[in-house]
């Protein structure tokens, strides 16, 4: 047999195989007969597939089904709770939150580390993992891959950080290689967390029946996560969705990517509070859970400072939307503990400044996905790349 047909071989084996694994995960709890039917291969080959998946704890036969026959009743596959685990870090400028999810996406392990020197932070997340492991006394070959998600210009071929206007200097590029060096022949990946929100909120949230969505990342500074066709948009050199650098005022605040006006400087958190401090307002100071108990007393100053704030997202908003035609955008971060007054004050807006009739038929919500969507992604995208999903990454 030549090598070409050996690969093709191969190329098919693990295509049925991945099928086999995402039948029973939409199926569970499933017969081998009913996923023969469904996968459409022999009843010999799916027996052997799944002889595999159980050996390598993503799958138990868990009871017998009913019959309308005398026969021997089926017995039943689901995935195997704790039997295999997702790593996902989520990092941002104070520090990070690592969860160890099994392929049902239930969290076997939760981690929140504060690093004071960034510097360290390879060394950080692969003792951090090491410890979630010895904790559940598993061994760290049950681990099917990791995903961190970054605030950061990522260059997604390569798998590299380029840089992070979030991310202290001394985090450097080369963090994620630490990692790599500790779990060797274990996937490391890297995606921007924006990315990593709108992918949880498609597969997860509100946002599941639309297969066009921008997912809105307000904190600190500003991120799109972008998807289309169902699939992560990243760009030809992974900078989309890179919308806090998008120009809203020539002559704006100077922002620390060396522009003026840039969106996030005009529309994060930072800008809020300081619209806030300017009207004589710091509850900001204490979060914005504060403002937002100042919002509901009817506090007028920082109605007013909200209403900006909403006003300059929309404006971001409305030149997404005429970028990408979405069907939904999803604002997350921090800023979305503001709730319904900011929500109905960029909806307001947009009314005004949209283009018609389009506008008309965008739906602009909050994320509803409980936890943390940046880990919940980074999950969904290690299994995709364990087996082959829609999102999976390059390489």
């Amino acid at each position: 047999m030549s090598d070409r047909s050996v690969v093709h071989l191969q190329n098919v084996k693990e295509s049925n195989r991945n099928a086999v694994f995402h039948l029973i995960r939409a199926h569970r709890p499933v017969s081998r007969s009913e996923l023969a039917k469904r996968a459409r291969l022999s009843p010999t080959t799916v027996s052997s597939l799944v002889a595999e998946l159980i050996a390598e704890r993503l799958v138990r036969e868990t009871g017998v089904g009913v019959t309308s026959t005398s026969g021997r009743k089926p017995i039943l596959l689901d995935l195997q709770p704790g039997g295999r685990y997702l790593a996902a870090f989520d990092v941002d400028g104070h520090g990070f939150v690592s969860h160890l999810y099994d392929p049902l996406f239930d969290v076997r392990s939760e981690e929140t580390v504060a690093v004071a020197d960034f510097s360290a932070l390879g060394r950080l997340l692969a003792d951090t993992l090491a410890r979630q492991f010895a904790a559940l006394d598993a061994a760290p070959d049950r681990l099917l891959g990791v995903c961190i998600g970054l605030p950061a210009l990522l260059d997604l071929e390569h798998q590299t950080v380029l840089s992070s206007t979030v991310l202290p200097p001394e985090a450097g590029v080369d963090f994620p290689d630490t990692l790599r060096s500790a779990y060797p022949g274990i996937p490391v990946l890297i995606e921007n967390e924006s990315t990593l929100n709108a992918y949880a909120e498609l597969v997860f949230g509100a946002g599941r029946p639309a297969r066009d969505l921008v997912f809105l990342d307000v904190g600190t500074g500003i991120g799109a996560g972008i998807i289309t066709g169902g699939r992560r948009f990243t760009g030809s050199f992974g900078k989309a969705g890179e919308v806090g650098h998008m120009t809203v005022d020539l002559h704006g605040p100077e922002c620390a990517c060396g522009n003026r006006g840039c969106f996030e400087g005009m529309g994060g958190v930072p800008a809020l509070q300081r619209r806030l401090a300017e009207r004589g307002r710091v509850s900001a100071r204490n979060g914005l859970d504060a403002v937002r108990a100042d919002l509901d007393a009817g506090d007028p100053l920082v109605r007013e400072a909200v209403a900006e704030t909403a006003e300059i997202l929309a404006a971001g908003i409305n030149n997404l939307v005429n970028l990408v035609d979405p069907q939904v955008v999803v604002i997350g971060g921090e800023m979305a503990r503001l709730g319904g007054p900011l929500l109905e004050g960029v909806r307001a807006r947009l009314r005004r400044i949209g283009l018609k009739p389009g506008i008309d038929r965008l739906e602009v919500r909050f994320s509803s996905v409980p936890g943390n969507l940046v880990t919940l992604g980074g999950a969904q995208v290690v299994l995709d790349r364990a087996f082959g999903g829609p999102g999976a990454p390059l390489g």
